[in-house]
């Protein structure tokens, strides 16, 4: 859910600085920008701590040596 947040608002904050270079709609083009840049910043922040790399280490810490022998190769007898 949040990689869509991040995916949009940066989307629109280019469609904000396209406007910009192209000098229409200044007014909703600066708000885009703004916007934009800012909910992506928090949205990118909340994907990287809460969700993100926490999730894929919790499990890790709680079940290193499960985890550990089912990564390990397997060794076939010839």
């Amino acid at each position: 859910m949040s990689g869509a947040v991040i995916t949009g608002s940066f989307a629109m904050a280019g469609l904000g600085a396209y406007y910009l270079l192209a000098n229409r709609h200044i007014d909703y083009a600066r708000l885009f920008v703004t916007l934009g840049v800012i909910v992506g910043l928090i949205a990118s922040i909340i994907q990287l701590y809460p969700s993100g790399d926490a999730e894929g280490l919790s499990p890790i810490q709680h079940a290193s040596s499960s985890i550990t022998l089912s990564l390990s190769p397997v060794c076939s007898a010839s």
